[in-house]
């Protein structure tokens, strides 16, 4: 459960003259549990912190989907609109690694596990060495960094999701027992 799967497909068209392969553009599958009879229960709304922690999540697996689409453009990396677009993705990819900040006081506050905390710290860092290597036109060689801040993310999502109270909800009927 919660595993990241990441694809894409790669072409090299078959003509007289040399031409680059092509790229499709990244996709991500993640592994939900199998538990289709559960439902969050009416009196307990998820926390705050997992609804922070899962924007972070969506914002990463973005901007490493721009990222992957620009180091893959077939277009020069001096025409005005890919370098406009890898300035803006690096710019973001900055602010995310500045929001880390506001959830990892989040969860201090709420005396979350040391373990937790860690994952979210180790993964500002990353975005930031991922922001500044997009900047530098190094788009490539920012994917690691941000697949790795996703992971950490993910196994925090994972945590906080396990923490949220589950139990059947009384309009969806129950999955039968196989």
């Amino acid at each position: 459960d919660f595993d990241m799967i990441s694809y894409h497909l790669r072409a090299q068209r078959q003509a007289q003259d040399k031409l680059p392969p092509t790229f499709s553009p990244v996709q991500f599958v993640q592994v939900k549990p199998m538990r289709e009879d559960t439902s969050v229960s009416e009196g307990d709304k998820p926390d705050r912190t997992f609804n922070y922690v899962t924007a972070l999540k969506a914002a990463q697996l973005r901007l490493m989907k721009d990222n992957f689409a620009l180091a893959h453009a077939e277009i020069s990396r001096d025409h005005p609109e890919w370098r406009e677009t890898n300035d803006r993705v690096a710019t973001e990819q900055g602010e995310l690694a500045g929001r880390t900040t506001e959830v990892v006081e989040m969860m201090s506050t709420n005396h979350y596990p040391p373990e937790i905390l860690n994952l979210v710290r180790q993964s500002q860092p990353l975005m930031t060495v991922a922001a500044g290597q997009i900047k530098d036109g190094q788009n490539e060689s920012a994917l690691p960094a941000q697949g790795k801040a996703l992971g950490y993310l993910t196994q925090v999502e994972q945590y906080l999701r396990n923490q949220i109270a589950l139990s059947p909800s009384p309009s969806r009927p129950k999955a039968r027992d196989p």
